[in-house]
């Protein structure tokens, strides 16, 4: 995206942080495990992403994986994940922030504590999230948070 596209060309179009929301980093880890921590391996949105069963599509789960593409100059992240995810497990989380962290990359884990899919949508992440892009992209001096979210209670079930 560099070049002559106007007055901002003095900046860069690189990403300068993240704030990953629930991301899955691994698709060669099923996104989703049963009560007894074994793992699905059926997943229509990852079979249609791969062209098949990540298990059968291992070349192609690798290739699309961020976790694949860590690496030292990348930017710093914060990832907000709920532990109770039934969508993409928190192990995508844990996975993504340890490659990070071998990485040397600046990397924060916020768990949402029994929260959902649909947790990251609690208040406290946007103001958590909006301190980081603070501190990265404004310069400000702050301290973020990362101790765990509770999640907010499910909303009643109409009748």
């Amino acid at each position: 995206l560099e070049g002559d596209l106007g007055p901002n060309t003095s900046f860069s179009s690189r990403v300068q942080c993240v704030v990953n929301l629930c991301g899955p980093e691994d698709f060669t880890q099923a996104l989703m495990f049963d009560k007894e921590g074994q793992p699905i391996w059926k997943d229509d949105a990852v079979s249609g992403l791969l062209g098949g069963n990540a298990q059968e599509k291992h070349a192609e789960a690798v290739a699309a994986s961020p976790v694949t593409y860590v690496s030292k100059d990348d930017p710093p992240f914060i990832t907000f994940q709920g532990t109770k995810d039934q969508r993409v497990s928190f192990r995508h989380a844990e996975t993504i922030h340890a490659a990070l962290k071998k990485a040397g990359i600046s990397s924060l884990l916020v768990p949402i504590t029994d929260g959902g899919h649909g947790s990251v949508n609690h208040p406290e992440v946007k103001v958590r999230g909006q301190q980081f892009t603070d501190r990265i992209l404004r310069d400000f001096e702050i301290g973020i948070d990362t101790s765990p979210i509770p999640a907010l209670p499910e909303p009643a079930k109409k009748k």
